[in-house]
């Protein structure tokens, strides 16, 4: 299952992404915050959505990893690898900006999410 926060609306007949069915809802009264973000509820799918339809339900990956994955293609520019960019730069640069309240604080806390689970991903493998 994949799982995803909703903002708005939960999805559901007519407002959700095209050719798949809601697995599971849970709606939340009063909505919780996650990472400093409301949201009303949390919806599961059997397959991926991709980051399109995401950004067009206001939906966000419960998962870490696949949630800075979508913020780095939010955050997209032709002919620039932002993530690239981003995931080779110093760690102790990207925990300094991940501080600030800036554009540069979200990507470089997408970077670190990522690089952690590059890193904890190396210490399982045998």
């Amino acid at each position: 299952m994949y799982e995803y926060y909703y903002r708005s609306r939960p999805p559901g007949f007519a407002c959700q992404p095209g050719g798949f069915d809601t697995q599971s809802r849970e709606y939340w009264c009063p909505r919780k915050y996650v990472n400093g973000i409301p949201y009303h509820g949390k919806v599961s799918y059997p397959e991926p959505l991709s980051h399109h339809d995401l950004y067009r339900y206001e939906l966000r990956p419960v998962n870490l990893v696949e949630y800075a994955e979508h913020v780095f293609w939010q955050h997209r520019e032709p002919g620039f690898d932002l993530r690239a960019e981003y995931l080779s730069a110093d760690r102790a640069l990207l925990e300094e900006y991940a501080a600030w309240p800036t554009r540069s604080s979200i990507l470089a806390r997408a970077a670190l999410i990522i690089l952690d689970a590059q890193k904890e991903s190396e210490n399982v493998s045998p």
